[in-house]
């Protein structure tokens, strides 16, 4: 369902002039086929994704001390070994100008270009919903007992989802651009052309966030970065505040139910 938002994300990493309205409107062009390419990739592995997200987080955190912090990086390093492989071949597909007689990335094979980009943006973009949710929380109830305003718990609990999810989609942007560049990268250079040195990606990637993100000649972020930063909260943000709400009312009804030991 949100792959036209994921391949949103992949366009834009190669599209440094057009707006956000027209980077979906180029996603759509070619209907549902064209907005859905390279999707059907990503939903086998996207089941033990998502229990990867849920029960084995729980499972990590009670295994390392109660640990979230941990616990998130050591759910990112699962989510990677089983996602890495599909979601490269989709961006590889949804990205324009791949040259002609390229092989796309075998989705089964979870290392790649960029994988360790792809595994720190993991980490960050979880850690809205695992770690920064309980103080937004906090803060939340803190304002409105200052201000008086009356909030239902759980309206608070999922307002501060959204709130922390928000923060670490803005703050994964810049790795997730980085990821889709190295992948789309690979299938742009002619076969048989020689892979750039480890120094040498370090060089393009550095350019890649420099003229993606800031305005030329500054380090001031420019409105490409809004952009992208939105395109990554619209698809990173709903997806980890659904989950939150789905994952606490699942753990409420099994509580209520008296099913918990």
């Amino acid at each position: 369902a949100v792959t036209p938002l994921r391949n949103a994300l992949t366009v834009a990493a190669t599209n440094q002039t057009s707006s956000l309205v027209e980077i979906y409107a180029g996603v759509f062009r070619g209907g549902a086929r064209g907005a859905w390419v390279g999707g059907a990739f990503t939903m086998l592995p996207a089941v033990p994704q998502f229990c990867v997200l849920g029960p084995m987080f729980h499972l990590y955190r009670q295994a390392l001390g109660g640990s979230a912090g941990a616990a998130v990086i050591a759910t990112a390093l699962t989510e990677t070994l089983i996602a890495y492989g599909a979601e490269t071949r989709n961006a590889q597909l949804a990205a324009p100008g791949r040259a002609q007689g390229v092989i796309l990335h075998n989705p089964m094979r979870p290392f790649g270009p960029g994988v360790g980009v792809h595994l720190l943006r993991n980490t960050i973009a979880m850690s809205g919903l695992r770690v920064l949710s309980e103080p937004c929380q906090r803060g939340v109830r803190a304002v409105c007992e200052a201000t008086n305003v009356k909030m239902q718990p759980t309206t608070c609990t999922v307002l501060s989802d959204l709130v922390a999810n928000l923060a670490a989609s803005a703050l994964s942007t810049p790795f997730h651009q980085l990821y889709c560049f190295l992948v789309i990268s690979a299938v742009q250079r002619a076969p048989g052309a020689p892979t750039p040195s480890a120094g040498e990606t370090v060089v393009e990637a550095a350019a890649f966030l420099r003229k993606a993100f800031l305005v030329p000649g500054t380090n001031r972020p420019s409105s490409l970065a809004l952009r992208d930063i939105s395109l990554r909260c619209a698809y990173n943000a709903t997806i980890f505040t659904l989950f939150g709400a789905i994952e606490r009312g699942s753990i409420d009804l099994w509580s209520s139910r008296g099913w918990s030991s």
